[in-house]
């Protein structure tokens, strides 16, 4: 270690991914980089059929920066296919989590796992100093009301609570102890029919009374920054907490299937778009153009009865597909304190 990264403290990041989101790391991969700038960082890429060009491309990202870059394999699970639900977005790659424990060197005892559709806004230096000694596991909770459904799909108490899995703060002692990802592949197994979230569900059932609750800055959707709190599909009992970290979000989350790197990626979001722009023009893939994602039939119904209700004037033209003045204000103010960093 050079005395530079011996002067500040270290954290170690994992992204986990496919080809198919090699882009989407980078850029997240650099959003990490340029706002933890007062941190060593060393960042564990496990891929899946990752490509050499992609590879550079990522290696490159991390350049000129506090950081060490490791490459590790994931070959897929060798007790065969895991299952993954039929017409969904999920690839075996979505598993790759589970597997960290196992897959990373045994000196490596705590990691952040961030899902590569996410952006870093903030330090995580606070988040990084969470005590974890006690849990395998920290993590945000999922605020949709979607979340009753799955207690009772998975059969657990409520009073446990479930989470997202897109950003954990893992013990990997605790995890490699307690042997938590054979728990989960077992799981997984005898259960297909009730892990329609597959890893996060069964992460949660595994775990559930087992997770330390991470505040919302850490986990933050994007809609939640888009929207009125009050009007989102958000459980009541969260939604105090999430208008409190509102104005100063650490890590966003595009959890839909819309992502900033689509062409057609909302005309409300642009605001939240232009950064994720700002962060891409910095990468290799900055000439990359963005492409088109096809809608799924519903989502394709909902903008073509949004165009009948504009055209017979049941919904103002002006209205429609426009982010609205206190969100424009917030992203600019955003972005122009990470142009500043």
């Amino acid at each position: 270690m050079d005395k530079r990264a011996a002067e500040k403290p270290a954290m170690d990041v994992v992204f986990c991914i496919d080809e198919n989101f090699a882009m989407p790391c980078g850029i997240a991969l650099y959003s990490l980089l340029h706002t933890n700038k007062d941190m060593h960082i060393n960042v564990y890429i496990i891929g899946q059929g990752l490509s050499e060009a992609s590879k550079n491309a990522l290696v490159q990202t991390a350049e000129n920066h506090d950081c060490v870059l490791a490459f590790y394999t994931y070959n897929g699970h060798t007790g065969g296919g895991l299952p993954l639900p039929e017409k969904s977005h999920f690839t075996e790659a979505v598993y790759i989590r589970l597997f960290i424990a196992q897959l990373l060197p045994p000196t490596v005892h705590k990691v952040l796992y961030l899902d590569s559709d996410t952006l870093v806004v903030d330090s995580l230096k606070e988040l990084w100093e969470t005590d974890i000694s006690d849990v395998p596991v920290a993590a945000v909770p999922d605020a949709s009301p979607q979340y009753i459904c799955s207690y009772k799909r998975l059969e657990y108490d409520m009073s446990y609570g479930y989470y997202n899995s897109g950003v954990l703060l893992l013990n990997l002692t605790k995890w490699r102890d307690g042997q938590i990802a054979k728990e989960c592949v077992s799981f997984l197994l005898k259960n297909p029919e009730k892990c329609r979230l597959v890893d996060q569900d069964a992460l949660n059932y595994c775990l559930r009374g087992k997770i330390k609750t991470l505040s919302f800055r850490y986990n933050y959707f994007a809609h939640y920054v888009l929207n009125d709190i009050s009007t989102l599909n958000v459980d009541a009992q969260f939604q105090d907490a999430i208008r409190a970290v509102i104005i100063h979000p650490a890590i966003v989350h595009f959890v839909s299937s819309y992502k900033p790197w689509h062409a057609n990626y909302l005309p409300v979001h642009k605001p939240l778009q232009h950064i994720w722009l700002f962060f891409k023009a910095q990468t290799p893939w900055k000439k990359v153009r963005l492409k088109k994602v096809r809608q799924s039939f519903y989502a394709a119904l909902k903008t073509r009865i949004i165009k009948i209700a504009v055209a017979f004037h049941i919904l103002k033209r002006e209205d429609y597909g426009r982010p609205s003045p206190a969100l424009v204000e917030r992203c600019g103010t955003l972005l122009s304190r990470l142009k500043a960093l």
